[in-house]
């Protein structure tokens, strides 16, 4: 069973009474203008791309230009740039909404949240104490207060458990009685409560994952057997595969050898003939031009007749070889290429095998207790959203609603 992180449940009504008491209207005397540029940031914003992040950061230049002590306005622009990766812009934005000094406990726990993230342990150790401060001042009844107080809990409990690693013991306990003293009693009570049921969380979700990775290597382990025996199987196959390539390419050469070389030789020696029939049917052709280069009377036509026949005679020869020669050549480069494919065929079978090998040999090692299902729990486990969650869309929707009270 998964238990989710501990569910902030702060009282809408009184976190907005808090900032839209003082901004009943802006500079101009129209409440409508401020809030139509506030939602706009977190219209836009909440799209989360270079573009929409751009566009609303020109709504946020517009707001403050309305209702520069708005910080409702800088706080949407920081969690838009949450929405958009971009921490050290909501940093930023965290800053200007807090320079007033005032309680604000949403977007105080919303920067210690991101300080956390960041791994910035001595901002959020001033930040840690600046919110204990902030409640020491107010009204311990409050029910934001109580709730806060317990958040601030989570978050000391989350560092003496799965973010021990982020921050010394020493420093923990230091902190812890450092905001122990400053808050009253039953704040105090509430902050204990909060650490409490983070260190419970925390037991619980430990459990959880040494069950995910037993349960997790008992799936490997089953894996692994099943994909041995299909290795098993597929390797057989392969090694007949193998031999059988191997055996067809010996008997190819073995049967062909003798065929390839006495075709060689014939192509050899077709070649040779038609070069010899290439310089006979020259020099006829060389007699048959000086004997018709005499004058009709000095022509002898018995020997032109004679000259014309042998050289139709060895043209006809040589035609004859060199298709010869062609049927040859054919022949030897088809035998090359069955002798190449043949070749390759042994060669990708052998590879096959070599490689179903090392996948059999790699089963051998032991089965891991790890999978996607134990990463996700080993990050639920280790992250702070986990025990001190602030949801974003509850943060957006909790800005929208202020502006709602105010227009009724």
């Amino acid at each position: 069973m998964f238990y989710g992180p501990i569910r902030f449940r702060a009282s809408l009504v009184l976190s907005m009474l808090i900032w839209s008491s003082a901004h009943r209207s802006d500079a101009t005397g129209e409440p409508s203008s401020v809030a139509a540029e506030v939602t706009q940031i977190l219209e836009i914003g909440w799209k989360a791309s270079p573009e929409d992040y751009s566009a609303a950061q020109e709504h946020y230049g517009q707001a403050i230009k309305i209702a520069p002590g708005d910080v409702r306005a800088a706080y949407a622009m920081a969690l838009v740039a949450v929405r958009n990766h971009h921490r050290a812009d909501s940093m930023k934005y965290l800053d200007a909404a807090l320079s007033s000094g005032k309680p604000l406990l949403p977007i105080r726990r919303t920067k210690i949240w991101l300080e956390v993230m960041q791994k910035n342990k001595d901002a959020t150790k001033t930040d840690l104490r600046e919110l204990a401060h902030q409640l020491s001042l107010g009204d311990s009844n409050r029910a934001d207060f109580q709730e806060t107080a317990r958040w601030l809990g989570t978050v000391l409990g989350y560092y003496e458990g799965p973010g021990n690693s982020q921050l010394p013991a020493a420093d923990v306990a230091a902190l812890e009685g450092e905001i122990s003293n400053m808050l009253p009693v039953s704040l105090a009570d509430s902050f204990k409560d909060g650490k409490g049921q983070a260190a419970k969380q925390y037991a619980r979700l430990q459990e959880q994952l040494v069950d995910a990775h037993r349960q997790a290597k008992a799936r490997n382990e089953n894996k692994s057997e099943e994909d041995r025996k299909k290795i098993d199987s597929a390797l057989a196959r392969a090694s007949e595969k193998t031999l059988l390539a191997g055996q067809q390419l010996a008997e190819f050469q073995k049967k062909f050898e003798g065929e390839v070389q006495t075709k060689q030789r014939g192509l050899d020696s077709d070649e040779s003939d038609i070069r010899q029939l290439d310089r006979e049917k020259q020099q006829l052709d060389d007699q048959l031009k000086n004997e018709k280069a005499k004058n009709s009377a000095q022509q002898n036509p018995t020997l032109i007749a004679q000259l014309n026949l042998q050289y139709g005679v060895a043209e006809g020869k040589q035609r004859r070889l060199i298709r010869e020669a062609r049927e040859l050549s054919a022949r030897l480069s088809a035998l090359s290429a069955q002798n190449d494919s043949l070749s390759r065929e042994v060669t990708k079978q052998k590879n096959l095998e070599e490689g179903l090998r090392r996948r059999s040999e790699a089963l051998d090692k032991p089965a891991t207790d790890s999978d996607a299902g134990t990463k996700v729990l080993e990050d639920n486990l280790n992250w702070i959203t986990t025990y001190a969650p602030i949801e974003l869309e509850l943060e957006k929707q909790r800005i929208l609603d202020t502006y709602k009270k105010v227009e009724r």
